[in-house]
């Protein structure tokens, strides 16, 4: 893969995958109405500058930081109607390259990833197939049926549903769930995103980086 595709894969298609599920799940219908609640616009800051920029090569000719801008003023355009539900279909598919291979740099660099670990909570909840609303979800993945089979054996546990959805190895591979460091990441934010909500965990998180 091209360096510039690489780093457009990991910034740009990874936030649009930060909207589409905790942004859904918040409420958000649109990609523009997630990004202009500023909860969202400091969390999509931190989770670029802290955790995808530091572990991405920046390729020739283009300045990640002005890209980040660039992006999150695109996102904020009301007239680019991108609806949430829609980018998160096949979930299954685009997490591997857009969110987990950003979280094993992470692991192999030894640095935090809490907002990268929030993005997989937020779409264990998004295909558990209920909002915060208590409305069902029309998920959409080619993997769905054995998402539902797994987490119909969990019980409504919220550590077993993460053990059991991050077992799935055509998207977790067989490294990640016997990570106890991804593991715990991706259960707490899980855990938070229950009891607070997902503007609650953006929140959270994103206002850590309001000094940055």
């Amino acid at each position: 893969m091209e360096p510039v595709e690489h780093a457009k894969l990991r910034m740009l298609n990874g936030s649009h995958s930060v909207l589409a599920y905790l942004g859904y799940l918040a409420g958000h219908k649109t990609v523009a109405a997630a990004a202009s609640d500023e909860a969202f616009a400091l969390f999509l800051r931190r989770f670029w500058r802290r955790e995808v920029m530091p572990v991405l090569a920046a390729p020739a000719g283009l300045d990640l930081e002005h890209y980040s801008k660039q992006l999150l003023e695109r996102y904020q355009n009301p007239a680019i109607r991108h609806l949430t539900w829609q980018i998160a279909m096949d979930g299954s598919q685009k997490l591997p390259q857009r969110i987990l291979s950003s979280i094993r740099d992470c692991l192999a660099k030894g640095s935090p990833f809490p907002c990268l670990a929030a993005v997989v909570a937020g779409w264990v909840r998004f295909v558990g197939g209920w909002d915060e609303a208590g409305q069902m979800i029309d998920v959409r993945d080619p993997l769905i049926e054995q998402i539902r089979s797994r987490l119909a054996k969990t019980g409504s546990d919220p550590v077993a549903e993460v053990r059991s959805l991050a077992s799935i190895e055509a998207i977790f591979g067989t490294d990640l769930a016997n990570n106890a460091t991804f593991m715990t990441a991706v259960t707490d934010a899980y855990k938070t995103l229950l009891t607070e909500g997902a503007r609650g965990l953006v929140q959270a998180l994103g206002s850590a980086s309001a000094t940055v």
